[in-house]
């Protein structure tokens, strides 16, 4: 695994040299990263103004409430996504997941830097990336972890490092047609923290693809804070509109 890492780092350091293919338009771009029409496409559901939650950035209903944080008042602080997970946004998210591009990572994580560098600046103190965990199944389909591939292009980007202190206790099927209950149900206790995780004071930003309800996050947020984490941030590239 050690080896393919490197390989794949070196692989896609190699590709952000040399020019590429916007992967929407397919125009010519620098370094295969978005070009400005298709990035702005894509980013304008979190840029267009609309009342948001202040903790998981879901949109929020009629009444100005968020219809998730109602449900499971949020361990974390915060969420900062890339874009809603609608078109064309969530071609991108099935091309680098279904497709197994892990190469779209650096594509897909450029959205986030312009946000997460604002949000360093409010930060005093140390700050770590954090994966989720996949599935050994999900690995086994992929051959890589979405989350990690988005905070391993972060963590160079930014200059923060990143470290794989969450595990899975055991092994459940995929949730995505779960609903808000299951999705609850399925995360109790789906994941522990490495002994060796030093997160006193830290600021973490544990990052994953796409959050629906936020069940997982604020399952592994309940176990940084109890680390003694300084502060919790969701770092996702998709923010599901309406969870159920």
């Amino acid at each position: 695994m050690a080896h393919s890492l490197r390989w794949r780092d070196l692989r896609q350091q190699i590709m952000l040299r040399i020019p590429g293919n916007c992967p929407l338009c397919l125009t010519r771009t620098a370094a295969g990263l978005l070009c400005n029409g298709c990035c702005q496409s894509v980013c304008d559901s979190m840029l267009l103004g609309r009342a948001r939650c202040a903790a998981c950035a879901l949109l929020l209903n009629s009444q100005g409430k968020c219809a998730d944080c109602l449900y499971n008042a949020p361990v974390f602080q915060s969420v900062v996504a890339a874009f809603d997970y609608q078109f064309p946004g969530s071609v991108l998210i099935l091309q680098f997941k279904q497709g197994k591009r892990y190469l779209l990572a650096a594509a897909l994580a450029e959205l986030l830097v312009p946000r997460l560098q604002d949000l360093k600046l409010t930060l005093p103190g140390a700050t770590i990336l954090v994966p989720v965990p996949a599935s050994r199944l999900a690995l086994q389909q992929r051959g890589f972890n979405p989350a990690g591939e988005i905070a391993r292009h972060l963590s160079r980007r930014l200059h923060i490092p990143c470290s794989n202190v969450l595990f899975r206790r055991k092994e459940t099927g995929p949730q995505k047609w779960a609903g808000r209950q299951q999705r609850y149900q399925q995360v109790r206790r789906l994941y522990g923290l490495k002994q060796s995780a030093a997160l006193s004071g830290k600021h973490v930003w544990v990052v994953d693809d796409v959050l629906t309800t936020g069940s997982t996050l604020n399952a592994v947020s309940y176990l940084l804070t109890q680390a003694g984490a300084a502060s919790v941030h969701g770092v996702v590239l998709a923010r599901t509109p309406l969870s159920s």
